[in-house]
């Protein structure tokens, strides 16, 4: 869809952005990996307050990690497409600047989604946490990608991550919420 309707220019412009949402998403990674086995000694104690707790400073580390990330894409974004870009590539950059302009809502929700999956994995809900996973990965991003540009035209294709993010983290809430510390059975195990 790129390609198709920005040209070579729009896939550049998009690696570019990938390479700022990398940044950001593997820090946000650290943060959810390492906490797996925490959530999982946790569980298997029964000790849900301290779930609760390690739980809560992920929630507030990647959240922070966002906010840093949305600071820099939404005050230095010609500093940060300079990083990838020579200064004669104005199509390429004008496409990364416009990106720019939609992509910085995916660090409201993706650390978010990121922890809870982990938690839900930890917790064994392997089941829960993939349909957190393949939501943000695959399924909606491939969806968003072909049907936001019926109706928002070019926009729609800078918008479709940031909406698949946006609705799996409804979807991530939803499952929190059912699986929640509070209310962990251990005779499921």
């Amino acid at each position: 869809m790129i390609i198709k309707n920005l040209g070579v220019e729009g896939l550049a412009g998009f690696a570019v952005v990938e390479y700022l949402l990398f940044i950001g998403l593997m820090i946000s990674f650290g943060i959810s990996d390492s906490l797996q086995p925490i959530i999982s000694k946790n569980f298997g104690a029964k000790k849900n307050k301290r779930i609760e707790e390690f739980l809560k400073l992920a929630f507030i580390t990647t959240g922070l990690v966002g906010v840093v990330m949305i600071l820099l894409i939404i005050f230095t974004p010609n500093t940060l497409a300079n990083i990838f870009l020579e200064d004669n590539n104005y199509k390429t950059k004008e496409i990364v600047l416009k990106f720019a302009t939609y992509i910085w809502i995916i660090f409201l929700f993706d650390g978010f989604n990121l922890v809870i999956s982990s938690y839900l994995t930890a917790i064994h809900k392997p089941l829960a946490s993939m349909i957190i996973a393949i939501s943000r990965s695959f399924i909606l991003p491939v969806f968003f990608i072909f049907t936001l540009p019926f109706f928002f035209d070019l926009d729609g294709i800078f918008m479709a991550i940031p909406m698949a993010e946006f609705v799996t983290f409804i979807i991530a809430v939803i499952l929190y919420r059912r699986f929640s510390p509070e209310k962990l059975s251990y005779k499921e195990r």
